[in-house]
């Protein structure tokens, strides 16, 4: 598996590349007002509009900052039904990639009901490496939020 890196603060993180649409720079993001802190805001992408979340915001409590390497990673969401969504993930120092084997995933130790998106860990010499599951970032009611279009089908 060949997993995207970022940090939060010091601490790194991955994400499995064969769901990341693309990376493109941090641009500057529609607020969306009364929507909690690690809702970045939104930005048009190839005539779509896409919600974007803040990783650092969600995972460490501090929005991402302006760094030169801070990107939006566009991410391939899966839907309730298995349709495609576009989210927006904004991260610091999108810089590197790991290739892992599968062997080389650990389980992550713990278990948090809040955080079922923390899956495995890659301990290498150099450190660890916190792998997302990214569909599971969101919550059933932020993903309503975030596309309500699906919640109105129903």
């Amino acid at each position: 598996m060949l997993l995207l890196l970022f940090n939060v603060g010091a601490e790194r993180y991955g994400l499995d590349s064969s769901r990341v649409i693309e990376v493109v720079p941090a641009v500057p993001l529609r607020s969306v007002p009364q929507a909690p802190a690690y809702v970045a805001g939104l930005f048009r992408y190839r005539g779509r509009i896409v919600p974007v979340i803040d990783l650092c915001a969600l995972l460490g409590g501090r929005p991402a900052g302006q760094l030169m390497s801070t990107r939006i990673i566009l991410f391939d969401y899966p839907g309730p039904n298995g349709e495609s969504r576009v989210l927006g993930l904004v991260a610091e120092r999108v810089t590197d990639s790991l290739l892992v084997s599968e062997d080389e995933l650990k389980p992550p130790g713990l278990s948090l009901p809040g955080a079922p998106y923390l899956a495995q860990i890659v301990d290498r010499p150099d450190g660890l490496t916190q792998c997302l599951a990214a569909g599971e970032l969101l919550s059933e009611e932020a993903a309503a939020m975030l596309f309500p279009e699906e919640g109105s089908a129903s």
